[in-house]
């Protein structure tokens, strides 16, 4: 089984910050689950 690399998952490198790590994750997120927009704004509101 090949080892999965999730920097490149991701689309970040390897010495990526949290901040563009959490961005590309959430965007991901939103890219392959539609209904995640709603449930992404809901976890921003929820944060503040």
């Amino acid at each position: 089984m090949a080892e999965k690399n999730y920097y490149d998952i991701l689309g970040v490198k390897k010495d990526a910050s949290d901040a563009d790590i959490k961005k590309n994750t959430a965007s991901l997120f939103v890219s392959i689950i539609p209904m995640s927009v709603i449930i992404q704004t809901l976890i921003i509101k929820l944060q503040k």
